[in-house]
């Protein structure tokens, strides 16, 4: 078996020289934090984009203004700094 000096154990993630447990899960659960809203938001613009168009363009809104009214949900719902009313809290 081949000897690692305490400098390259240092250099490897989860090595002598690395953040503690509770920074390492913090920075995870941003990540994931991020990416769930991103998913929420997604699912937002799909169930709601349909509602939007008819109400904004008629009973007769074409498929684009459907796709358009989805991306624009899921745009507002991204750029804004909390998750919809009824979405599931995030689990973390």
């Amino acid at each position: 078996m081949m000897n690692i000096s305490l400098t390259d154990l240092e250099a490897v993630t989860g090595g002598a020289g690395a953040a503690s447990y509770d920074q390492y899960a913090n920075g995870l659960k941003d990540t994931l934090r991020k990416d769930y809203k991103s998913f929420v938001c997604s699912g937002a613009g799909l169930k709601g984009g349909t509602t939007f168009a008819d109400q904004v363009y008629g009973k007769n809104a074409t498929d684009g203004d459907k796709i358009r009214a989805s991306e624009m949900i899921k745009s507002y719902c991204n750029a804004g700094s909390q998750l919809p009313a009824a979405a599931p809290a995030f689990p973390f």
